[in-house]
Order: C-alpha cells, then structure tokens, then sequence
C-alpha cells in the first residue's frame, strides 16, 4: 500500500518560539505567591458588556462603548444559593457605571469570597459595629477573550481594578517559600480581617509568573491548618530542612 504525503508548505501548524529569558525574569518562575485564604462562600461577579458599534468622540479618539451591558451573580455552581446580605453589600459596592468604565468593551469575572455572619462561623472576620454582616472580598479577575478563553490578572492588576471598583482584596500573607507557608499554617495564624482575633482557615498559593498545565489549568493550591493537622487525610508533606 502506497502511502501519500502532502508536502504543501501552506498547511503547517508553526511550533511556538522558545523565548530567551535573562536570569531574573526566569528567577521569577521560582517565587510563590501566598494569600489568606477567607473560610466563606465563592461569589463570582460577571460583566458582560453589549458592544455598539457607534463611536463615541473625534474620530481619531473612536472608541466602542457598552451601551446595554449586564451583570450577572452566581456562585460556584448554578444552584448554589446567594445569602441574602451578601446581595445587598453588592448592590451598595458593585456598580454597573464603574464596571464600564473599568472593562469597557471587554467582558470580565469577578471572583470572590462571601464571608461574614451565618457563614461558616465567619462573624469573627467582621468589626463590631461594621454596618455589613455579611460583605465580599475578591481574590481573582479573569478578562474573557475570544471562544470564552480567560486570561488572568496579576495580583498587582486585580489590586489597581478593586481600588478603582471600591472593593477588598484578599491579604496577602509575606512568605515566599513553601517550607516557611507551611510552618505558620501548621503552627496556625491569625487572620487579617476584623480586628484579628480570628484563627486564619489556611492559604491560597500560585505562582509569582502564572504557570498552566497542558490543559491549561493553572497551577494553583491550598493548604489549610486543619489539613495539615490530618496528616492520614492529605498528601502535603513538608520538606525535612536538612535534605
């Protein structure tokens, strides 16, 4: 049997070009950054801008604009239910107008944790006379591009949007290295929100440079004190210092 072959140059599939990295950018790859994280419900905040294709000012400053742009509410799963203070601090803090004028043309996420009174024991992370029980704290922001691919912001940049939206931001916890993380988590620490009387659940870790699977996943863990405490129940093992 003959076998054909096409050897048609117009129908290639181009290998992606290995960039060259100076020592301290790749450096980067190295370092780990570590957030507090929150013990509550996961709220996620969706823009989704409806693009005109009027433009808006001289035609050398066009710009598109969202004239019938929508938000959307949910949590982690579509059945999840939304407790009933956290919907009323986000209509107080989430406004549409803001979000415009933060996203513009570009459809975003918003991603977060519900905390407070009624949810998981959480009314230790409020102030005594915070007039909101129940609030939201956000801990990613992902840009939606095209075919629904996300492109996720840096902390810095998620830091600049939530000063701009008026919304918290998740602490973050001053420990580059995963044997250092892992000896305050173990030890148990207090967390940074109310008055900081409450023990911290754990923390969020990533990479300082997002780093993905072959799936692209992000590489993206947790490590809670009560998981290291249960040390039949999880794989985390820490590191013997003298190896």
């Amino acid at each position: 049997m003959n076998t054909k072959y096409d050897f048609d140059n117009k129908i290639v599939t181009t290998y992606p070009s290995i960039e060259r990295w100076e020592e301290q950018e790749w450096q980067a790859f190295l370092e780990w950054q570590w957030t507090e994280k929150i013990d509550g419900t996961n709220i996620q905040i969706e823009f989704h801008p409806e693009i005109s294709e009027s433009i808006i000012g001289h035609p050398e400053n066009a710009r598109r604009v969202s004239k019938f742009s929508q938000i959307t509410i949910g949590g982690r799963t579509t059945a999840a239910q939304i407790p009933t203070g956290i919907v009323d601090y986000l209509k107080a803090y989430v406004d549409k107008q803001a979000l415009e004028e933060v996203f513009g043309w570009k459809g975003a996420i918003i991603f977060g944790e519900g905390y407070g009174e009624k949810i998981q024991n959480g009314q230790d992370y409020l102030l005594p006379d915070d007039p909101f029980r129940q609030k939201f704290i956000v801990f990613d922001i992902a840009i939606r591009g095209e075919n629904d691919f996300l492109y996720w912001l840096s902390r810095d940049n998620v830091i600049g949007i939530c000063e701009r939206l008026k919304l918290d931001v998740v602490p973050l916890i001053d420990r580059k290295s995963y044997s250092d993380v892992y000896d305050i988590v173990e030890e148990g620490f207090k967390s940074k929100l109310g008055n900081g009387t409450k023990d911290a659940e754990g923390v969020v870790g990533r990479p300082k440079v997002p780093l993905f699977d072959a799936k692209h996943r992000r590489l993206i863990v947790k490590l809670t004190t009560d998981y290291i405490r249960s040390p039949s129940k999880h794989l985390w093992k820490k590191k013997d210092k003298s190896e």
